[in-house]
């Protein structure tokens, strides 16, 4: 008899909140120096939706290995639906935010009234103040799964050296936070202002069996938005291009989820080699020989992402130093370009 040879199926594309390549950064593995950085972007403006939007992280930065842990887990997230739990927010759970309010400030929510302690817990942990109409960031995704799981999804195996590495990279992210604000400029309005750690860990460790590891994962307002809703703020990357990158070269993940988050379907964006550098180096060196090693780097970065990309980048460097990106919808990916977004 033949043997049938099941595969698992594996997440082709995954879609996260735009921007959030600021967080990764290309760095030496062999540096044990955690720096945590406060990132505030310039103003983002989205002609096509009329809005405005402000972004602020407070993070360490996290390098590719964290960045594919990152990816993967919100991938076979994506894929494992049913186990997905999605809660609504009460109005009176969520803090009014102010101007002054410090993006990594504490606040203690001492609401005798509320009734759901689950939700109250996980608004308070998450350190979310919210302020929106727009029911869409108003909820929560919760994930339950076990380490085993997780491991092999990520294609670890199952040990505790990799269990602690993936749960330091979700504690780092845990203590990882997101301001952002959005504005209606017809309107002069703002539509949504929202400042959140962006995840909250529960997981526990039990050497004696693999189906007791139980993990939950509770993310903010914006992933629900970005699974679940149709949103300007998405940015896709094709997993299968970021696979075959990190088995070249783990750093070359960084520029290609740059390009990801950067360039949208069908769109041109135009870089020096010293924005390049600092989308993913985090910053701009003064020494020639590293100003020399790092442009050779991403050069030969985006001549791989054009290769493996079958035709979705289309990268042409020039002499003066600009580089020129055209993004095409990728062959599987034609309805994430076509379809209709909204706020």
């Amino acid at each position: 008899m033949e043997k049938i040879i099941i595969r698992e199926k594996k997440p082709k594309f995954i879609q996260t909140f735009r921007t959030f390549s600021s967080m990764f950064t290309i760095q030496n593995r062999n540096s044990q120096k955690r720096t945590f950085r406060k990132i505030e972007l310039q103003e983002i403006e989205i002609p096509e939706a009329g809005l405005k939007i402000n972004i602020t992280f407070y993070t360490p930065e996290f390098d590719a290995y964290e960045l594919r842990t990152f990816l993967y887990i919100l991938g076979n997230i994506n894929m494992d639906r049913e186990k997905i739990k999605c809660i609504d927010i009460p109005s009176y759970l969520l803090s009014i935010i102010k101007d002054d309010d410090d993006i990594n400030q504490n606040q203690d929510n001492n609401n005798d009234s509320v009734k759901d302690k689950d939700v109250k817990k996980f608004v308070e942990k998450l350190k979310l103040r919210l302020s929106t109409e727009n029911e869409n960031y108003k909820k929560l995704m919760i994930y339950e799964s076990n380490w085993s799981d997780i491991l092999s999804k990520i294609g670890l195996t199952y040990n505790f050296k990799n269990i602690e590495a993936v749960k330091d990279t979700l504690i780092l992210l845990q203590s990882s936070s997101i301001r952002i604000k959005v504005k209606n400029i017809k309107e002069n309005k703002t539509v949504l202002d929202l400042v959140s750690n962006l995840l909250l860990l529960n997981a526990d460790f039990n050497t004696e069996s693999k189906r007791n590891n139980k993990v939950i994962l509770v993310f903010n307002p914006l992933f629900y938005a970005v699974a679940f809703s149709k949103t300007v703020f998405k940015s896709t990357t094709n997993l299968e291009v970021f696979r075959k990158l990190f088995e070249k070269d783990a750093n070359m993940t960084i520029v290609y989820y740059v390009l990801c988050d950067k360039v949208n379907f069908g769109k041109e964006v135009e870089f020096t080699i010293n924005d390049l550098e600092y989308a993913c180096y985090g910053n701009l060196t003064k020494k020639k020989s590293t100003k020399s090693k790092r442009k050779k780097f991403l050069l030969k970065a985006l001549d791989e992402i054009k290769k493996l990309s079958n035709g979705s980048f289309i990268i042409k460097a020039r002499e003066d130093g600009k580089i020129k990106v055209k993004r095409l919808p990728d062959r599987e990916n034609n309805s994430s370009y076509s379809e209709k977004r909204n706020m």
